[in-house]
């Protein structure tokens, strides 16, 4: 059997054959000819033949498996943690999470990080969901935030509408908010400006449609929308 995540070619099946001979590659186990390396692959049997010179052995049958991508973690996109905080104090909803400290180790599958890995500040980490076959979904991309302390964001005081919106968002609080930064949902980003108001009017028309997060910084603390 070989099994593959989401999408592959016939050019990735594997199989041992003898040197100096080519592998041929059937979706019958008689008959018709030889698969293009181009070609898609699909669910089901396949079959195999070592060639040389226009002869060609016996027919092996090896059945393929396309699992589809498993969904991301999901979580908020900017995460405020004092001093100290681990991996593991990050909040997401994942049945497999494997974390990462860039998308370059996710396409590697390398350098995976440990729960008791400690956070940095201004720092994005990526997380995926493994499936049971090892199959990896798109990661979901976190910036972590420290703080000095807890964080003393009064959300009783806080409050924003509407939501979802296609033009203005109104943000308000009881204390005056400095500045406010927008990133999108692979924590890219988009925006960053300086406030001085308990209520901020931020202008959402100007990005293409899609969700994102908010940033907001008062005088003593942090919080993301």
């Amino acid at each position: 059997n070989q099994h593959f995540c989401e999408a592959a070619l016939v050019s990735d099946l594997r199989v041992n054959i003898t040197t100096g001979m080519q592998a041929l590659w059937y979706r019958d186990a008689n008959g018709g000819y030889p698969l293009s390396g181009d070609i898609p692959l699909e669910n089901g049997i396949y079959y195999v033949a070592q060639g040389k010179n226009g002869c060609e052995s016996a027919r092996t049958a090896f059945r393929v498996a396309i699992e589809p991508k498993p969904a991301s973690p999901t979580g908020q996109a900017i995460q405020s943690k004092v001093e100290g905080g681990r991996i593991s104090d990050l909040l997401i909803t994942a049945t497999n999470p494997k974390w990462y400290g860039s998308l370059l180790d996710v396409e590697a599958n390398r350098n995976e990080l440990v729960p008791e890995t400690g956070l940095l500040d201004n720092t994005f980490y990526y997380v995926v969901n493994q499936s049971n076959t090892g199959c990896f979904s798109d990661p979901l991309a976190i910036k972590v935030v420290i703080t000095l302390g807890v964080n003393d964001f009064d959300l009783k005081s806080f409050s924003y509408y509407p939501n979802p919106t296609t033009d203005w968002l109104t943000i308000q609080y009881k204390e005056v908010i400095n500045a406010y930064e927008i990133y999108d949902v692979h924590g890219k980003k988009v925006g960053s400006y300086q406030h001085n108001d308990s209520k901020v009017l931020v202008d959402l028309s100007v990005l293409a449609s899609g969700i994102y997060m908010i940033q907001l910084h008062t005088a003593t603390s942090n919080q993301s929308i």
